[in-house]
């Protein structure tokens, strides 16, 4: 089973003084996305465009993934940076909502009677200007450019890393959480939104090892972690349809459960567990 498999098993360190043992090219990275991160925030807050959204989840996806690498090697962040990455994840928190009530609202055009998704539709609408006018206040009050610069300085450190020293903690985690992922799935309540955050975590890193720090890793092996992450995606997104329904009390007929339930559950089982099989 691919699950079980070793990931990086040819990986082999170049060690170039000028370019890669020195971390200076994460730090370059970072800043490419927090440039990213702030032009899609303002976008964002200009009119919430799907597209917008789903970008500015992004970029901050993958901070966070490489903010747990700063962890992985032990280096103590700025003293601001606590405070600052308490409001990005504020702001990701709220983009989360604008996007669960924006696929709900498209998912039920879908399937839903007229009437019924009229319902969705007032209830989706309403909790997406919430969070929209969150996000506007938090953007008059936080000083958006002291942010970037308390999450860019904790990559500071990184300039003086050796690189053998940092692929070591990267491999590890990402093979850690590989085994992980295997043990869970042996589970007869497996937690597969737990699976979903280790598997699009790991894409993001393995994506990192090879663009970023110049890294040969098996094409095959990120395509294969981009398609699971895509497919555990969809089939979260059902899931929260659903559970917004049920949390609104929307009333449903035996058909529409039936089929949102299996459209769930075709994604999971037909998409995602052969994608294991690879």
């Amino acid at each position: 089973m691919a699950l079980t498999q070793n990931l990086l098993p040819n990986l082999k360190y170049k060690i170039n003084a000028a370019h890669i043992r020195y971390m200076k090219v994460l730090r370059r990275h970072v800043g490419i996305l927090l440039i990213s991160f702030r032009t899609n925030l303002l976008k964002a807050n200009h009119d919430a465009d799907m597209d917008d959204i789903h970008n500015l989840r992004l970029d901050l996806k993958q901070l966070f993934a490489l903010f747990k690498v700063l962890k992985l090697c032990n280096i103590e962040p700025p003293i601001n940076f606590k405070e600052s990455l308490e409001a990005v994840k504020a702001l990701f928190k709220q983009t989360g909502i604008i996007r669960d009530n924006q696929l709900a609202k498209e998912y039920g055009q879908q399937i839903l009677d007229y009437k019924v998704h009229k319902i969705l539709k007032t209830k989706t609408d309403k909790n997406i200007q919430k969070a929209r006018d969150y996000i506007a206040t938090e953007l008059q009050r936080i000083d958006l450019e002291k942010v970037e610069r308390d999450l860019a300085l904790a990559f500071k450190e990184t300039d003086y890393l050796k690189s053998e020293y940092i692929l070591d903690h990267l491999k590890n985690k990402i093979q850690k959480d590989e085994n992980s992922i295997a043990e869970e799935l042996q589970q007869e309540d497996c937690d597969y939104h737990r699976i979903r955050r280790k598997v699009k975590e790991q894409f993001y890193l393995l994506t990192v090892i090879k663009d970023v720090l110049g890294e040969k890793v098996s094409s095959q092996t990120i395509a294969m972690k981009n398609q699971q992450a895509k497919t555990l995606g969809k089939w979260h997104d059902w899931v929260v349809f659903e559970n917004l329904l049920l949390q609104w009390n929307i009333a449903l007929d035996v058909t529409m459960k039936k089929e949102i339930q299996s459209s769930s559950s075709k994604i999971l089982n037909a998409t995602f567990k052969k994608s294991l099989q690879t």
